[in-house]
């Protein structure tokens, strides 16, 4: 009978919006938008990562790009601890039963998008469980051969960049990013560089 208006999921928002802001490249082009939608919300802001996705997703390593916001916020009791905010996010969509997160740099303007989707897995909009259980049945067979063919490609290649595999596979460059991401904590590939300058190649 008692009205909880903190809850797991208001804290994970917060964190979202405040990771938003720390990391924001104020200098770039366009703004902060947040765009809420019936069982959508998607956090832009402008500037790429500073470290890579995998590395935010994995959690641990943080360079936040305005250290007094940083501080702002930790006075406000906003923020965990450096390296879990992304993390912690995800954990807190997974607790819910929604599906995951989705975390996407963007370029040409740098841009990092944050995308929580409110709805859970299986639910009618997204079709049945068993639906849902094929789907991934599919993606993952999908993704086994994508990274296959990316193996292949630096066999023959020394380095490659995203743009290169995504041309390759014929991917969007978030999905792409995500494979090379895979292999690189896989241990099979080697991640050099930062952003649209990042390339890959096989671990010797």
């Amino acid at each position: 009978m008692t009205r909880v208006d903190d809850t797991p999921v208001h804290r994970a928002l917060r964190e979202a919006l405040a990771n938003a802001l720390i990391h924001a490249n104020y200098y770039d082009r366009r703004g902060l938008v947040i765009h809420r939608r019936p069982q959508k919300i998607t956090i832009a802001n402008p500037g790429g990562f500073r470290i890579s996705v995998h590395d935010a997703l994995v959690g641990g390593l943080s360079d936040p790009r305005n250290i007094t916001l940083v501080k702002m916020f930790n006075l406000l009791s906003i923020g965990e601890r450096a390296g879990s905010g992304i993390p912690n996010i995800y954990s807190v969509w997974r607790t819910q039963g929604w599906r995951d997160p989705v975390l996407d740099e963007q370029f040409n303007p740098d841009r990092t998008v944050l995308t929580l989707t409110l709805s859970p897995i299986g639910d009618r909009k997204t079709g049945s469980a068993i639906e849902v259980g094929d789907r991934e049945a599919e993606s993952a067979i999908e993704s086994v051969d994508a990274k296959q063919k990316i193996i292949e490609y630096l066999t023959d290649n020394v380095t490659c960049k995203a743009s290169d595999i995504s041309e390759l596979l014929n991917l969007k460059p978030s999905r792409t990013r995500d494979y090379l991401a895979q292999l690189v904590a896989e241990d099979i590939l080697i991640a050099e560089g930062v952003n649209r300058y990042r390339t890959y190649r096989l671990k010797s």
